[in-house]
């Protein structure tokens, strides 16, 4: 959910582009047996949570409002983004069981709704925290969302790392083969145009059969995991994650 906003402020940041207003909105609403039967969602009727993020940008034009949330559509240039920020955040409402809408008008602005269900369950029992680690070295982080890579860099950074990002697989080869010397450890996103994570793991290890790999993804199933981790991966995260798991699976890599 933490990427979700950050993908959708960081989306109104660029429609304003530097010149007007980014509301964010929060209220209770019930929905209907009406509304539920006739939304595209799979929802049942009841009280939700309502998240509204509204700017007062440039707008989505008609003919590309309905491929939003379509993976790799982006109407900003390609060094600016891949176009997988809003379909990763649908994937995300649609496995919290929401709703997610956009509305806009060209020169007037943009607005994202999303529905979340609210429950009377006790919240679940966290586990006792990791306790957090400082390190130094240089990083090589891979990834071709440009919020995932602002916020993973952040972490690092207060871990005591130095980082190098990379935007894409084919570009982290081309880092790793100039810096392999240097470079203590990369993190790779698994699902990135021209080149993908398990390809590129597999281009580092040709490079430097010592090098030590995290995979980073949502998606990867177990049987794809288990080979990897058999063929020299060092670790795997599953995104999104916190500055404590990021942390956790690093210290984990050191101690071994």
């Amino acid at each position: 959910m933490q990427n979700v906003l950050l993908n959708l402020i960081l989306n109104a940041s660029y429609a304003i582009k530097g010149n007007g207003e980014i509301l964010i909105q929060t209220k209770n609403v019930y929905l209907d047996d009406r509304y539920c039967d006739e939304s595209t969602f799979d929802v049942t009727p009841g009280n939700y949570l309502e998240l509204l993020i509204k700017d007062s940008g440039e707008g989505i034009s008609p003919e590309n409002i309905s491929k939003v949330f379509e993976p790799f559509f982006t109407t900003k240039p390609q060094v600016e983004g891949t176009g997988l920020g809003l379909s990763s955040a649908y994937g995300t409402i649609f496995e919290h069981l929401g709703v997610i809408q956009v509305d806009s008008k060209l020169e007037v602005g943009t607005e994202f709704r999303i529905l979340l269900a609210c429950t009377q369950d006790t919240p679940f029992k966290k586990p006792e925290p990791h306790a957090l680690q400082t390190f130094s070295g240089l990083i090589l982080l891979v990834d071709d969302e440009e919020i995932i890579r602002m916020t993973a860099t952040s972490m690092l950074e207060n871990m005591g790392f130095k980082v190098i990002n990379a935007a894409n697989g084919a570009e982290a080869i081309e880092i790793y083969k100039k810096q392999s010397h240097e470079i203590d450890l990369c993190i790779l996103d698994m699902i990135m145009p021209k080149l993908n994570g398990k390809d590129t793991f597999y281009e580092l290890k040709g490079i430097n059969a010592d090098c030590q790999v995290i995979l980073s993804s949502g998606y990867v199933k177990d049987d794809k995991l288990k080979t990897l981790l058999k063929d020299g991966l060092s670790g795997f995260i599953s995104k999104p994650y916190r500055y404590s798991d990021l942390n956790k699976v690093i210290s984990d890599i050191k101690t071994t």
